[in-house]
């Protein structure tokens, strides 16, 4: 009797669980409740979700929930989410290097220049993979004029009234008058001449130039270069154009001039069109003798950051499996790891490493060296139909398409569902995939799926 008095250990008392809801004796309103309709049609893959009132009839007869079942709650679905979202980025990146995928990194074309500093380019859809031989000769420029410096506020040296010039350009010709009062400062006549330029609109610009507060002059430039653009200006009435200079040419109007592929070609702008506008290359300074090389091929750039994903995503997966192996069945933490590790030979010969954690690693230099070395070799290794990028989408999909059962840890997921049973949070995602529950979750009203997660 003694002995009863004595208090226990801590570790000794049984587990304690929730306290049971009274059962209720009006069994007309449980009738009421559990035969309400269910409303499953719009739920994909046939899932039966339970009506509010099932739940209720169910949570007053039913036992407690355990501190398995609650656990559950807490960790497994939140780790079989993680999974889920983990997977379908991996999948994602894995479409962009993927060969059924018309629109993969490998198809968008990119050019490839020697010295960018020299001559760059851009390639569209539909380009031909080919190669080109260029050297600068000379630049394509825009005429210039540039006026006499004059003060500011000096009256200009020409007699009061209207003085008219002609503007020559190869969109036309047109008299332009501009009115000049008695006095009237340079600044002020310059103004009018430039907006009466500018209005006439026959593809020059004319501008002010103030290089200090008290001096002004006037500048003309073409709007296109080549020496079809050029321009001339010339006095009709007066002497406005000689006395501000206008009419001096700064810089003369040229057609850029350079080799290609050992042929001369003469070009009015610094843009030179191949392959009917598909390939657009830029000239920016003379070669000075030196031979640039042109590229028109794969664009190194969208398959590196495509890599660069696709490395990033199946990281993360690799972090999630790591981060919830207790939630995950041996089998498939063992599987997983073979076939991220199966990919080290073909990934070490592009200049990417797995880690032993299962993360991978771009060495960025390495993979451009390769890719500009032998850009066939890199396709061939990651968008291939048995390449990198298939293999590692097919592990993604297979996350997400399998029932859940089959990457569960069994003490939470049962691998086999009874025949007979009540249908459980756990035995409703055993025998559905990742990419069911998650779709069901997003259209239920909240209280079944919250239950689960």
């Amino acid at each position: 009797m003694a002995d009863s008095l004595v208090p226990r250990e801590a570790d000794s008392l049984p587990a304690r669980e929730l306290p049971r809801l009274p059962v209720l004796v009006d069994s007309t309103l449980v009738r009421a409740l559990a035969e309400a309709e269910l409303e499953s049609s719009a739920l994909p893959f046939g899932v039966r979700l339970p009506t509010p009132a099932q739940l209720v009839a169910e949570a007053l007869h039913q036992p407690p929930p355990t501190e398995l079942h609650l656990q559950f709650q807490r960790h497994v679905g939140q780790a079989l989410t993680a999974l889920a979202a983990a997977a379908s980025d991996v999948a994602a990146a894995a479409s962009a290097l993927s060969p059924n995928n018309a629109f993969n990194a490998f198809q968008q074309v990119g050019v490839a220049s020697s010295n960018a500093t020299a001559v760059s380019g851009v390639a569209s859809n539909g380009a031909r993979i080919s190669s080109y031989t260029i050297s600068v000769l000379r630049l394509a420029a825009a005429q210039e004029n540039v006026g006499d410096l004059l003060a500011r506020e000096a009256a200009l040296a020409v007699d009061p009234g209207n003085h008219s010039f002609e503007l020559r350009t190869f969109m036309g010709v047109k008299a332009l008058t501009v009115p000049v009062a008695a006095g009237e400062s340079n600044d002020s006549v310059l103004t009018q001449m430039a907006a009466a330029i500018n209005q006439a609109n026959l593809g020059v610009l004319a501008t002010l130039a103030r290089p200090t507060p008290s001096t002004v002059q006037i500048a003309i430039t073409a709007h296109l270069s080549g020496s079809a653009s050029s321009f001339s200006l010339g006095d009709l009435e007066g002497w406005l154009v000689r006395v501000n200079g206008a009419a001096r040419m700064a810089r003369e109007a040229q057609d850029a001039a350079y080799l290609l592929n050992g042929v001369r070609t003469m070009s009015p702008s610094n843009q030179v069109l191949l392959q009917g506008g598909k390939v657009q290359l830029m000239l920016h300074t003379i070669s000075r003798g030196i031979e640039q090389t042109i590229t028109v091929g794969p664009d190194r750039e969208a398959v590196l950051n495509a890599v660069q994903r696709l490395a990033d995503t199946a990281s993360q997966l690799a972090g999630v499996v790591a981060g919830n192996q207790r939630y995950l069945s041996a089998s498939f933490v063992a599987g997983f790891d073979s076939s991220i590790q199966g990919l080290r030979p073909e990934l070490q010969q592009l200049g990417l490493e797995i880690e032993p954690d299962n993360s991978i690693s771009v060495n960025r230099p390495a993979f451009e060296y390769v890719f500009d070395q032998q850009p066939e070799l890199v396709e061939s290794l990651l968008a291939s139909t048995n390449g990198v990028a298939q293999r590692i989408g097919r592990v993604a999909s297979d996350i997400i398409s399998a029932p859940i059962s089959r990457f569960g840890a069994p003490e939470f997921i049962p691998a086999m569902l009874p025949q007979t049973s009540h249908p459980t949070p756990q035995m409703i995602m055993a025998g559905n995939s990742l990419s069911a529950l998650l779709y069901t979750q997003l259209l239920a009203q909240g209280l079944f799926i919250n239950s689960l997660f």
